[in-house]
């Protein structure tokens, strides 16, 4: 009772609470002439009806869906008569439906509709009343389940209800006299439809709606020369009155069993008419600016039509193919609540009928799954001709999505982006066709990557395209693109600007082909091709123009003073294709690739030192940004670029030498014996919980994986790759530190930002000889406490920066000696946790006991700031030490 309470008197009394002011008696008379008491009257009459309508319905609904022993705690014991229980539930949906009449009226209908009740007076008061309640209560009564049944509502009341309230509605609508006939015949035939479900009360029924819903257009809107939205009163009149007719119509054939089709296209007529006459009422606009048919009516017409025709598909009473262009309909309506006014229908059903047809359209056999589990799979030829039909449909969208961008953004798209967002919308629509159906296909996959990437490209960088946005075929009036400004005006008449705008496809080219050479299959095995693989030397000049295009975008959007230096060009456009080959052929390898590789690379660091070379400056030495000459500055930038494309180089090489460590013997021909044992043994040693700082194992444990994984690499022709790995990697290290130190000089944070680089570092048999597990953390924590301990030094031996300093503690050279004892001083702790990343042998409590304090110590008194940061590091390093080797010393200790 409680929860039902507060269902039905919640939302009523939340709205008084919120309007009380207005419905308060003593507010309404208590200032004001007659005029502002009218008004607030009838501002307090509204707000009674909105109360009267909210509190009613709760109730109705409870009595209308309310099961038998829904509401046993309403009759108590009397719940066992049932006659008690539906006379009870009849008297409180008669009163509840008296409550929701009078605020029905008064809300919506002599609100919104005042002007259509031609019956002056309390006549048509009466009319209406009688018109509303009349079919409200056999509305009522039809979904209940109570006409016709025992103890229920007879038959004769339901029909005479009905013809009631069809001939009070005529009246009211100052229908003449001898159009009362046709409204009763159309009750009488309703009411006999519903209950018996012949041909001839459904004749009867859609006659007198037809009947009476022509009149009504007729005499209220045909014959007005008006437009609404551009579409002729008169043909809105004809499409309302053909939507009515199908409304009519489609529930009792539905009921009739009619063929699936024929029963189909009459629900996709009456979605397209009727669309067409929202569209249409939505977008003009009312003397306030609001839309003549709301958007919440949009909304729901088209929840409601989705609803209606799955119910319909699942049921067998349409096909799936008018099923579906229904669905795709309703769905295409929601634009006129994105896009008022924009004739965005059309197009949107369009896409959406193109972009869902391939799944829509399939025959039932198609979706079954073949012998083995696989899903029967499209043709090409019908997958193709579905891709052209969306993009054919994206391009007679294009004004909806220049609406969509234009609403979005708040200014007009310019070519660049509007092509782009169709390729966009092209692609995402074609992902779920790609995916389902040719997703084993190579060519579809990278097709889609192209467009998609084209699209993102083209939407990102806004290049200049070949044509203008000009009205004509591709624009109108309406829809003409925004045009990017000239160089010139950006950048005045300059020489070195010359290149902008335009250089921006060689970024996007360099993109694309990235991406082409990058979706490329990989080969079925080593040494073969396989049918979709692209060809090694089609890969290698892909891959080099795509790294030349980067190149040459570099040399003329970055370094604007190479244009008349066509050797470093030239040296930055080979550097960035050499690297593109190197990459494309790591990733993927070829039969010959692993034997050309290391010379690539080398020649890439070749063209590198030309670049460098051809812009040595033989004048002082830099100091900072901004300072220098143009020469200083494009070695810089050149040291960026080096830094950039020997990143990608080492973290490549990187991830291809792991991936061959974690499994070696996956590529390589297992030998018997000892081989096996080696293997064994070495996942027992690494399976133990307390490894790697159980202390140090055997060196032939200890470098067998090291070793596996070189002979695996070497068996692969690749044996190289750790050297080569390590050489880019510390290319890599160094020029990222000549940047941080270019831009921050005075900063020793520096080394934080680039030490992580030094994690691509890899075993080799040049330089180390063992780097696995924790050994890997050990080089970045050293570059980072040298470089510390250099600046901490270098700052000390400059001297103190004023003369107090100095003086507080007796002069330069004892301040310069105070801090070198510093530096000392707060190493050990850092060098205690290298020691034991590299070589596992515990450092003892006493020596870190010892060392720890020290830290502090210069943490608060040391006058150097790398001092000070150096000391916090070595504290972390020592708390964190002895906090593993306790944790592996209490493992250990439960293991044994």
């Amino acid at each position: 009772a409680a929860h039902c309470a507060m269902v039905c008197l919640a939302p009523a009394c939340a709205y008084a609470a919120a309007h009380s002011p207005a419905m308060d008696p003593g507010h309404i008379f208590s200032s004001g002439g007659g005029s502002h008491n009218i008004g607030a009257v009838a501002n307090a009459f509204e707000h009674a009806c909105s109360v009267a309508l909210l509190l009613s319905f709760p109730v109705l609904f409870l009595c209308v869906y309310a099961d038998d022993g829904a509401l046993w705690w309403a009759l108590g014991n009397a719940v066992d008569s049932s006659r008690a229980f539906k006379t009870t539930r009849a008297v409180v949906a008669a009163v509840a439906l008296v409550l929701f009449t009078g605020g029905l009226e008064g809300c919506v209908l002599f609100r919104g509709f005042g002007e259509y009740v031609r019956l002056p007076g309390l006549p048509g008061v009466v009319a209406v009343t009688a018109a509303v309640y009349g079919g409200l209560l056999a509305a009522v009564a039809a979904l209940s389940g109570s006409v016709g049944s025992k103890n229920g509502v007879p038959s004769e009341i339901y029909q005479a209800a009905l013809v009631t309230a069809g001939c009070a509605a005529a009246l009211a609508t100052g229908a003449p006299p001898w159009m009362l006939p046709f409204a009763a015949i159309g009750s009488i035939g309703a009411s006999r439809f519903y209950l018996r479900g012949a041909a001839v009360d459904l004749a009867m029924f859609a006659g007198g709606v037809a009947a009476c819903g022509a009149w009504f257009l007729h005499s209220n809107f045909w014959s007005l020369d008006v437009d609404v939205d551009g579409l002729p009163l008169a043909e809105l009149c004809r499409l309302l009155f053909l939507s009515l007719c199908a409304s009519a119509l489609a529930p009792g054939l539905a009921r009739f069993d009619v063929h699936p089709s024929s029963l189909g296209l009459l629900v996709c007529l009456h979605a397209m008419v009727f669309a067409r006459c929202e569209d249409a009422l939505h977008s003009e606009a009312l003397e306030d600016g609001e839309p003549m048919y709301p958007a919440y009516l949009v909304l729901a017409t088209s929840a409601l039509g989705v609803v209606l025709a799955g119910s319909l598909e699942r049921t067998g009473k349409v096909t799936t193919a008018t099923a579906w262009m229904a669905r795709c309909v309703y769905v295409g309506k929601l634009a006129l609540v994105m896009l008022p006014g924009s004739r965005a229908l059309v197009p949107c059903v369009l896409v959406g009928m193109a972009a869902t047809a391939p799944f829509a359209l399939d025959s039932p056999t198609s979706r079954t799954t073949r012998a083995g589990g696989r899903r029967a799979r499209m043709s090409v030829a019908r997958g193709l001709a579905h891709v052209v039909s969306l993009g054919l449909a994206m391009v007679h969208a294009r004004f909806a999505v220049f609406d969509v961008v234009f609403a979005v953004t708040g200014h007009r798209p310019s070519d660049a982006t509007l092509f782009g967002g169709l390729l966009l919308f092209a692609g995402a629509g074609s992902t779920p066709l790609v995916r389902r159906h040719f997703s084993h296909l190579p060519a579809f996959r990278r097709g889609l990557a192209c467009v998609v990437t084209a699209g993102t490209a083209l939407v990102s960088l806004r290049p200049p395209m070949p044509w203008k946005g000009e009205i004509g075929f591709w624009y109108d009036a309406d829809h003409v693109p925004d045009a990017e400004p000239d160089d010139v005006d950006i950048y005045g008449d300059r020489g070195d600007a010359t290149g902008r705008g335009y250089s921006a496809w060689l970024l996007i080219a360099t993109v694309l082909l990235g991406v082409f050479v990058a979706s490329a299959p990989k080969p079925p095995r080593r040494g073969a091709t396989g049918t979709h693989a692209t060809p090694a030397p089609l890969r290698a000049m892909l891959s080099a123009a795509a790294g030349a295009s980067l190149g040459l975008y570099l040399s003329v959007e970055y370094f604007p003073g190479f244009r008349g230096d066509s050797v470093v060009t030239v040296s930055l456009c080979a550097a960035c294709a050499l690297c593109a080959v190197f990459l494309a052929f790591t990733y993927v390898p070829s039969t010959s690739s692993p034997a050309v590789m290391p010379h690539v690379f080398a020649t890439y660091l070749v063209c590198l030192g030309v670049a460098f070379w051809t812009q040595r400056d033989m004048y002082g030495e830099f100091d900072g940004p901004g300072a220098g000459s143009p020469g200083r500055e494009a070695r810089i930038g050149l040291v960026g670029v080096t830094a950039g494309l020997t990143a990608q180089m080492a973290f490549a090489l990187k991830l291809k030498v792991a991936a061959v460590s974690a499994n070696p013997g996956a590529n390589r021909t297992r030998t018997a014996g000892g081989a096996r044992g080696h293997v064994g043994t070495m996942k027992g040693a690494r399976s133990s919980r307390f490894q790697p700082f159980s202390g140090r194992s055997p060196a032939r444990f200890k470098s067998a994986g090291g070793a596996l994984a070189q002979r695996a690499l070497r068996a692969m022709r690749v044996g190289w790759m750790p050297v080569v790995g390590n050489i880019s990697t510390f290319v890599t290290f160094a020029s990222a530190t000549v940047l941080a130190t270019w831009s921050r000089p005075d900063s020793c944070f520096a080394a934080f930002a680039v030490a992580p680089f030094l994690l691509l570092l890899h075993e080799d048999e040049l330089l180390f000889d063992s780097l696995s597990g924790t050994q890997r953390y050990v080089p970045p924590m050293a570059s980072i406490v040298i470089s510390l301990a250099y600046n901490a030094v270098a700052d000390a031996l400059d001297g103190p920066p004023t003369a107090h300093a100095a003086l507080a503690v007796g002069g330069d050279l004892a301040w310069t000696v105070k801090n070198v004892a510093c530096v000392a001083a707060a190493a050990p702790n850092a060098w205690f946790l290298a020691e034991y990343l590299w070589s596992h042998r515990p450092t003892s409590g006493l020596a870190m006991a010892t060392a720890a304090p020290l830290n502090v110590l210069v943490a608060t008194v040391g006058d150097v700031f790398s001092a000070r940061v150096l000391a916090c590091v070595s504290l972390v390093s020592a708390i964190a030490q002895w906090g593993t080797q306790r944790a592996v010393r209490v493992a250990g200790l439960k293991a044994l």
